[in-house]
């Protein structure tokens, strides 16, 4: 089986892709960048959270004495869900959870002792690391209060803040490790007043404390919002106006030249819609003079023949001996003659539908039983499952006709191969009367062929074998001038099928009438 996907499922999925290929390049951007360019988040709105939250941490420490650091580093810890420990250097840890620190953490805590110059030594012997004193503010003489005291007073200087220095990614262990330098100001501590903030965590987002991605998640979704909104309703109006376009031509296909595409667009698809319509008006002249061509013809050839045959009657009561069995040859050649001007006549007046035709229920059983009895008689085993009730929305005549040629074809074709069965199947928006015969059918491809004019599938083109080609052309348009659709499949194993769909009807079954 074929699975076609309509052009607007496809257009919709190729958004959709796209959207899923932007929002992919984006955490593909996102990850590398967190991995590649992390400390370019320092400068941003992490590093201000980040600077945010070491200054309360840092805030605390100065008031406090080392010893009590450790419960104040934890009850940070559980709150912004990190661990955090304070370091002198790569060597040196004052508080927090034990830490082993990976190799580019400690060569950049490292490098930050290497880059202090100058300053008093602090105590770790010859060689040692110096580091500068912290200088005074502006306006402050060197010693100028005790140690307790300017600790309070800088607490309390809104220019003394922590400076995040380093955002490392490490893979054994995978954390995330932010470097943060904080001053102290602590006399117990035998060192310069500042050190280094340590946290380590496993994720930059999944508490939203240094980079919070729900502005990015609500804004993707906008983005994505906004080209649906943006994109659906052009899609669908090309969709709908193609799928308009489409039933349109199916429709002329089909033999119905009664459509309109809408032609309000100013665009490509506008013209086609005009060239559509056009197209459907000039060939409904064509097929319809074709066929007013056809009748006009037939009816002239009616007095010709009608005489020819007067004529050969005539002679065959004078012709003796060997004359008759040509004049025998010649009224029935002539017979065939009138035979084909009466289809003709009915496949004209059958294609031009009258403007004062007029629909009515008419109920099948009345008719299907006249139908049988003029074309099978008795000879031919028929299966009639035909409901009382069923009727249709059609024209008597039209329809009596329609069943007479394709009864009429099934007897000539497959009357003795197997009982010809005729049913109906009532759908909730039409009826289908089925012909099914167990004859040999028709070669598969030419089943679409056969309601053509003039259209057999014997090549020898012989009345005998093929008729004039008109029996199912005519079924069609009779079909069709009521309003319905005709088809036609062969049946496995053997077998012919046609199938007539019309308009469902409710009526009482006594108002049929013989047609003319």
């Amino acid at each position: 089986m074929n699975w076609r996907l309509p052009l607007y499922a496809k257009i919709v999925l190729m958004l959709f892709a796209n959207l899923v290929v932007v929002v992919l390049a984006f955490v593909l951007f996102f990850k590398v960048q967190l991995k590649v360019g992390l400390e370019t988040l320092l400068s941003g709105r992490t590093g201000d959270r980040i600077r945010a939250v070491t200054d309360v941490m840092a805030g605390e420490l100065r008031g406090l004495p080392q010893e009590k650091w450790d419960s104040t580093l934890a009850r940070f810890s559980e709150a912004y869900e990190l661990e955090v420990a304070v370091f002198r250097d790569h060597r040196r840890q004052y508080a927090g959870p034990s830490m082993k620190l990976p190799a580019e953490v400690e060569e950049r805590l490292r490098r930050r002792g290497r880059g202090r110059g100058g300053g008093r030594p602090t105590g770790g012997g010859e060689g040692a690391a110096r580091v500068p004193e912290r200088p005074p503010f502006e306006g402050e003489p060197p010693e100028a209060a005790p140690r307790s005291e300017q600790a309070s007073r800088d607490r309390e200087r809104p220019g003394i803040r922590t400076t995040p220095v380093f955002l490392l990614h490490s893979d054994e262990p995978k954390a995330y490790w932010i470097g943060v330098r904080a001053p102290t100001f602590n006399r117990e501590l035998k060192h310069p007043p500042f050190v280094t903030l340590i946290l380590k965590t496993p994720s930059l987002t999944h508490n939203g404390l240094f980079l919070d991605i729900r502005p990015w998640i609500f804004g993707a979704l906008a983005v994505i919002l906004l080209c649906i909104l943006f994109w659906l309703p052009f899609v669908r109006g090309i969709t709908r106006y193609l799928r308009q376009m489409t039933e349109a031509t199916e429709s002329v296909a089909r033999g119905s030249f009664q459509v309109h595409v809408s032609e309000n667009r100013s665009d490509e698809l506008g013209r086609l819609g005009g060239a559509i319509n056009r197209m459907s008006n000039r060939l409904e002249g064509f097929v319809t003079g074709q066929k007013r061509f056809l009748g006009d013809i037939a009816h002239e050839l009616c007095s010709p023949v009608a005489r020819m045959q007067l004529a050969l009657g005539v002679l065959e009561r004078k012709a003796s001996g060997d004359q008759k069995d040509y004049v025998a040859d010649v009224q029935e050649e002539a017979h065939n003659m009138s035979e084909m001007v009466d289809e003709l006549l009915a496949f004209s007046k059958a294609s031009i539908k009258p403007a004062s035709l007029q629909l009515k229920a008419v109920p099948l059983k009345p008719v299907l039983d006249r139908v049988l009895r003029r074309e099978a008689g008795d000879s031919v085993v028929t299966e009639i499952k035909v409901a009382d009730t069923d009727a249709v929305m059609a024209d008597e005549g039209l329809l009596f006709r329609a069943l007479a040629n394709v009864i009429r074809n099934a007897v000539r074709y497959a009357g003795s191969a197997g009982p010809i069965r005729i049913e109906s199947v009532r759908n909730p928006k039409s009826m289908t009367i089925k012909v099914i015969d167990a004859g040999p059918g028709v070669p598969s491809d030419v089943v679409d062929k056969l309601f053509d004019p003039f259209y057999r599938p014997e090549a020898s083109r012989s009345l005998e074998f093929g008729g004039s080609g008109l029996g199912l052309a005519i079924v069609k348009t009779c079909v069709e001038s009521c309003e319905g659709e005709v088809s036609c499949r062969n049946v496995d194993p053997t077998g012919f099928e046609v199938q007539m769909h019309l308009q469902p009807a409710e009526l009482p079954l006594d108002n049929g009438s013989e047609p003319d």
